[in-house]
């Protein structure tokens, strides 16, 4: 059986303002508080945004009418229990115990926090950041991640269509080369009636190929039905 040593877990007291965090709001928050990567991704651009992250707080504060500060200081607590409920799984882990004596949280906010497992390294029970803001996570340490088979097909994937895109690009650039050419010969035409009797067969030839064209496309549209038929 996996062990669930006794861990004291804060009350949903009422805070210095007189606020009270039942569940039902802690879950609430955390909810908005996971829709604003910003606040905690270290990897994402805005992690560094001081104006992003600001609007990030706001969001939660407004949908939950409370201060930012209110909002602010809950996430603070919440993520320092965390924490020493990761730490107590790894100590338990690394201590050379069986898997029947696994630390098993029974905080009830612990399954709802573990979207930020892979942004943070539990070293101790506290919130140990620099600018000591909710927001603010460690970065997990170590090496890099190896690429991985299904990053280096993504890679693949990604140089096939670089190269369709250059094809398709090069095709475009063929038809307006010759369009280029088209009008420096109208326009070396000395004859305007010359010049307007060209333009007009260009455009029937034009019209007559795009009926064309969509007859065929419509063929097959048409056999396609039959086939499906």
């Amino acid at each position: 059986m996996a062990s669930s040593a006794s861990t004291s877990f804060s009350s949903d007291s009422p805070s210095a303002t007189g606020l009270v965090w039942d569940q039902k709001m802690t879950f609430h928050l955390l909810e908005l508080y996971e829709c604003q990567p910003e606040l905690y991704n270290p990897i994402l651009v805005d992690y560094k945004d001081r104006l992003a992250k600001e609007r990030g707080w706001k969001v939660i504060s407004s949908a939950l009418q409370l201060t930012v500060a209110e909002v602010k200081k809950k996430i603070h607590n919440l993520r320092t229990q965390f924490l020493a409920q990761l730490k107590l799984i790894k100590d338990s882990k690394t201590s050379g115990k069986g898997l029947e004596e696994i630390y098993v949280s029974k905080w009830p906010y612990f399954s709802a926090m573990t979207f930020l497992e892979p942004y943070i390294t539990p070293k101790g029970s506290l919130d140990t950041d620099k600018e000591n803001q909710p927001g603010d996570l460690q970065s997990p340490s170590g090496p890099p991640p190896k690429k991985t088979k299904k990053s280096h097909l993504k890679s693949l994937e990604d140089e096939v269509l670089a190269k369709a895109v250059k094809a398709l690009e090069k095709e475009e650039d063929q038809y307006e080369v010759f369009g280029q050419y088209v009008a420096s010969e109208l326009k070396h035409l000395s004859s305007e009636v010359l010049r307007k009797r060209t333009k007009i067969a260009i455009s029937k030839l034009l019209i007559s190929a795009s009926e064309e064209d969509a007859c065929l496309d419509y063929s097959v549209i048409e056999n396609a039905e039959l086939y499906c038929e």
